[in-house]
């Protein structure tokens, strides 16, 4: 796709009627395709076209998509608008700021309000012109653009957010010491910026990590998906606070504590799936304390209790029943409740689902949802539905 034809086509008002045809057009009709091509030799309509799509297969992540210059790999990589809007709350306290690997933009829109000056970083020039374009719509908001690399960024500001690429070369890194700039060379900006907080991939082992005392982690999940780790210092952590998860779009926040207590029960009428956040952040007894449900397996990121509501917090499971991990147990059962659709959750099993899947077989007209989980030494297979 190339950037600057499209940067060039949208900067003259009349190609607006020209615009409005192209997304207007049934994506899938190749023969309304082939005629707006013909229709419009002298425009960039191909590379309109790819903008198009790409935005309607993100027309839930971004706000006003439309009015969006994003690519694919961009697209990956942003932050959703909601996510990038708690980045900018985050960062609300300061005046002066600067978004190290800006990308195209989608935090900086955020990041920018009701800020003195905001300095976009990119090393990649092209990434750095679709976020000039995507934050046109602010040209009231001071943003100075450059192109240097994140770790050489030497301006004056209070804070700095930083995104380091994880997609070089079509591969894509979770590792800390993979990214561009890593994580050595983001502690040493950190020396320098107190105030900084890093965005790092949700499958990122972030246990393993030499970091200074005073940090705090955010685990953020956007409708029961995880989508990042963030790693807060300075005036940007929670006071005594090493762990945090943040639920959206709701706002919860769930924070770790010091010395819980949470005893052992038998399998209840119910189970309790936390949000992916909060199993990652290892905040299984904050969460049980709230609920009033209790683990029923020490190294299981399941609870059981005795009722079901409605929760931000994870999901509810009704158990109809549970027996020792038996296959022709198993497959006796689904044949028995005609069960032909079969939703499978698994924790300490390490046979893929599909693989298992393979072994059953299924036909029937129900559907079930089956937990195959690692109790003590051994396995149980539990049937549940959602409460």
């Amino acid at each position: 796709m190339n950037i600057q034809a499209i940067i060039d086509f949208f900067s003259f008002d009349e190609n607006t009627k020209v615009w409005n045809e192209i997304k207007n057009l049934n994506l899938a009709n190749i023969n309304e395709i082939r005629k707006i091509v013909d229709k419009f030799p002298e425009h960039p309509v191909k590379d309109l076209l790819s903008l198009r799509k790409i935005q309607s297969k993100n027309s839930l992540k971004f706000f006003n998509v439309e009015k969006l210059l994003i690519t694919e790999r961009s697209s990956q990589q942003a932050s959703s608008s909601v996510i990038a809007q708690y980045h900018g709350d985050l960062f609300s306290k300061f005046k002066t700021v600067a978004d190290l690997c800006c990308g195209s933009g989608i935090d900086l829109i955020s990041l920018s309000k009701n800020k003195v000056l905001v300095y976009a970083v990119d090393l990649d020039k092209t990434v750095l012109l679709t976020a000039e374009f995507n934050t046109q719509l602010f040209s009231s908001r001071k943003i100075i653009f450059q192109n240097i690399k994140a770790e050489d960024f030497s301006e004056q500001v209070e804070a700095i957010f930083i995104d380091p690429d994880r997609r070089m070369k079509g591969n894509r890194f979770v590792n800390a010491e993979d990214l561009s700039p890593n994580l050595e060379s983001i502690l040493e900006l950190q020396k320098k910026y107190k105030n900084l907080a890093i965005k790092f991939s949700p499958a990122m082992n972030y246990d393993r990590l030499k970091l200074p005392e005073n940090h705090t982690f955010e685990f953020v999940s956007e409708s029961g998906n995880l989508k990042e780790i963030l790693l807060c210092f300075g005036n940007l952590t929670t006071k005594n606070v090493k762990r945090k998860a943040v639920l959206l779009p709701e706002k919860k926040i769930l924070c770790n504590k010091e010395n819980l207590l949470l005893s052992i029960s038998e399998i209840k009428q119910y189970l309790f799936e936390p949000d992916p956040a909060i199993i990652r952040a290892h905040l299984l007894k904050e969460i049980a304390q709230i609920i009033g449900f209790q683990l029923f397996d020490s190294h299981l990121a399941l609870l059981t209790g005795d009722y079901s509501a409605f929760s931000v917090y994870g999901k509810f499971f009704k158990v109809i029943t549970y027996f020792n991990f038996n296959i022709k147990k198993l497959k006796k059962y689904l044949k028995g409740n005609a069960i032909g659709k079969l939703t499978i959750k698994t924790r300490g099993y390490s046979e893929s689902v599909e693989s298992f899947r393979k072994k059953l077989k299924l036909k029937g007209k129900n559907s079930s949802i089956l937990f195959i989980l690692r109790i003590g030494k051994g396995h149980i297979f539990l049937f549940a539905k959602r409460a």
